[in-house]
């Protein structure tokens, strides 16, 4: 059957979008070194260096960061030529066995802001008593580990993924009788909000610290590199993490690749990483089995572990081969894990939540097609520690302790809807509106956290905005009546003399435009994969507003600003504020004055004055020829002059016949767009 003409088109469009993203810079971002805080205890107070074996990362002494303690060298036959500069010095807490507490404070740090902590230990009997002691760590007044020192000669390295609730993070080290404290270094690196979104102020990730024979340290995160290779770490993890090998198994072999592979699927890594270019595979056999029990480190007795698993296929296989495996923790499957197959040079991580005492074990078991064994290219292995207490130095910081209250995470899921929060509150929320995240006709749109630690976006009215009262008011009044996906949701609002202030849940993906031609859009460059499901939840939005709700609901202003996006690009329609109820179901359109965006509004609209969901589905085509083309609505031609998106389009389209898209080898999208699913938004 041959495609229809409106089909024929959107090709078309498709191939100019294709040819142009070749002129695109696919830029990952980096989080650059100056935003690390990196200590090494013991040293002296106004000595700094540069580790090269980090690229030069900088060290500084521990002296600003505590008040306590004395500082000791490590000696012979512990003082390793090849050794590391931070453990030949440690800093100790000697005290009289009450449990005292000695704290390091590190900041500066964001409010909500997430952080990987890293704490290193080597005793190297640098008091000369050769007795390795046993302590406490704790992240502020959460317990965090019991640190129990074996042996003189071997080094421990501990990491935590927390969301600090103030300006400020300590840790901690806790005398329990059993020796003196201490500690080689500490290590502050900040993350992205979107990574380990299972970290919250409430429940933090501490990694695992079970040993391998072959590996140097006892942090649980590794991976498959051949034997010879050193630790991954800064600058190849531009988070700082340790990577390390998992060691030698002798029915494993491993398979590696000097091509890049993609992690834009994935908001673990933001660069291209060699991490993920080496994987093993059984060499026999039809499965992978990995195990894991309690940490004996690790304090938490609610015993749930976060399993993280990285996949991306490294060979190109024949049009007869099949890699597939299913996914299984104690030989029991979860949705999404069976008949897995690997992407070829495109990463994907699968997590799953396990819980019980006890000893665990991931297998990745081939299926009765597939013709190759399963492959893994790195993994890590998490414990769900609840933070029940939060420390602060301010009596008024009240509105973060009441996490103190919460029994589990679930708690603030119930938080009641359009709950009315007082100024004060937002001020604490928001930290006095420190970070504004976008401005509009309204007025300014703050981040905030909620006691738990969700961020929340708090969009203020100006008494000098575009916008008056009316239409600020009609918004939360909409809102507080729609509940869908796709559908950005109103958590609260702020209503008093002086002060208008919506609360909505906060999208980490910002918004469309920006990630189509802003600074996102130079960080990552979307996906026709991505593109398509952008555009797919704003239609079902749309829908929503227009089908579902009684009486209808009318936009008004749909545009590539007004489509937020989450931290996984899911895309959820915002800013309610010219939205236009029509009387009864029965309406087919409504007389209003125009209002809206120039380049979105629907030339009828403006003629007539007579709107109609109609408005909103031109407004929408405008979009789809956005996330096409990567154009804005007014598309220059040349210094002085700009046209249309929808007659920029329309030249296109004039000069590339469907044979020369197909003979230009984009069968892949062709196949997309025959499915059908857009053509009832053209």
């Amino acid at each position: 059957m041959a495609p229809s003409p409106a089909t024929m088109q959107l090709l078309v469009v498709l191939l100019c979008l294709a040819a142009s993203s070749e002129l695109l810079t696919v830029i990952h971002g980096q989080l650059d070194s100056p935003g690390f805080i990196s200590i090494d205890c013991g040293i002296a107070a106004d000595r700094t260096y540069s580790d090269q074996s980090t690229s030069g990362l900088r060290y500084v002494s521990d002296a600003g960061f505590t008040d306590a303690g004395l500082n000791g060298v490590v000696g012979p036959p512990y003082d390793q030529p090849d050794m590391a500069e931070r453990y030949r010095t440690v800093r100790y807490f000697p005290g009289d066995g009450a449990a005292p507490r000695s704290c390091y404070t590190l900041r500066p740090v964001t409010p909500g802001g997430k952080y990987l902590v890293r704490a290193a230990f080597y005793y190297g009997n640098y008091d000369g008593l050769n007795r390795p002691p046993v302590f406490d760590l704790h992240i502020g007044v959460n317990s965090w580990a019991t640190v129990n020192v074996t042996a003189a000669g071997d080094r421990y390295i501990l990491e935590a993924v927390v969301v600090s609730p103030d300006d400020f993070l300590q840790v901690c080290l806790v005398n329990t009788g059993l020796g003196t404290p201490f500690v080689s270094g500490l290590d502050l690196r900040p993350l992205r909000w979107t990574m380990y979104p299972e970290a919250t102020v409430n429940q933090s990730l501490l990694l695992l610290s079970l040993s391998r024979p072959s590996a140097t340290f006892g942090f649980n995160r590794y991976n498959f590199w051949p034997a010879g290779y050193p630790l991954f770490r800064y600058p190849y993890d531009p988070y700082d993490r340790l990577w390390q090998r998992y060691g030698t198994v002798a029915a494993w072999t491993n398979i590696n690749t000097s091509a890049t592979v993609d992690v834009s699927n994935i908001n673990s890594f933001d660069k291209p990483t060699d991490i993920l270019r080496s994987a093993t595979t059984p060499v026999n056999g039809s499965r992978i089995d990995i195990s894991w029990s309690p940490d004996a480190f690790v304090k938490n007795n609610d015993t749930t572990y976060l399993l993280l698993l990285y996949f991306a296929e490294l060979q190109r296989l024949q049009s007869n081969a099949l890699r597939q495996f299913d996914i299984l923790v104690d030989d029991a499957a979860w949705n999404g894990s069976q008949g897995f197959t690997p992407k070829y040079l495109s990463a994907e991580v699968m997590k799953r939540m396990v819980q019980g005492s006890g000893r665990h074990t991931v297998s990745l078991v081939a299926t009765r097609d597939a013709t190759l064994p399963p492959i893994l290219n790195a993994f890590e292995i998490y414990s769900v520690k609840l933070m029940t207490e939060v420390a602060t130095n301010d009596t008024d910081d009240k509105w973060m302790a009441n996490t103190a209250r919460l029994n589990s995470p679930r708690d603030m899921s119930n938080i009641i809807e359009n709950r009315r929060f007082t100024y004060k509150e937002l001020k604490l929320m928001t930290s006095n509106f420190r970070e504004e995240i976008g401005r509009g006709g309204f007025g300014g749109v703050f981040l905030g956290y909620l006691e738990n630690g969700s961020p929340v976006a708090v969009k203020m009215h100006s008494k000098t905005s575009s916008q008056g009262d009316k239409e600020f008011l009609a918004e939360a009044q909409h809102l507080s009546r729609v509940h869908h996906r796709n559908i950005v949701s109103l958590i609260g609002f702020c209503k008093d003399k002086k002060h208008m202030t919506l609360v909505y849940e906060y999208m980490h993906g910002g918004n469309l435009e920006d990630r189509l031609r802003g600074e996102a859009a130079a960080a990552t460059s979307l996906t026709w994969h991505q593109r398509l499901k952008i555009a797919l939840d704003s239609a079902h939005g749309l829908e929503y507003l227009h089908k579902s709700c009684q009486p209808p609901l009318i936009h008004r202003d749909v545009k590539t600003r007004n489509i937020l996006l989450s931290g996984d690009l899911e895309a959820k329609i915002a800013d309610f504020g010219l939205m236009k109820a029509f009387a009864n179901e029965f309406m087919s359109h409504v007389t209003t004055m125009p209002a809206g965006t120039l380049g979105y509004l629907d030339p009828e609209y403006y003629h007539t004055s007579q709107l109609s969901e109609k408005s909103d589905v031109y407004s929408f085509g405008v979009v789809l020829l956005e996330l096409i083309t990567g154009q804005s609505p007014a598309v220059p031609i040349s210094n002085t002059e700009s046209i249309h998106i929808a007659l920029w389009v329309r030249q296109k389209l004039s000069k590339v016949t469907l044979r020369a898209l197909w003979t230009q080898g984009w069968e892949g999208i062709m196949m997309l767009t025959l499915s059908g699913k857009l053509q009832s938004w053209l």
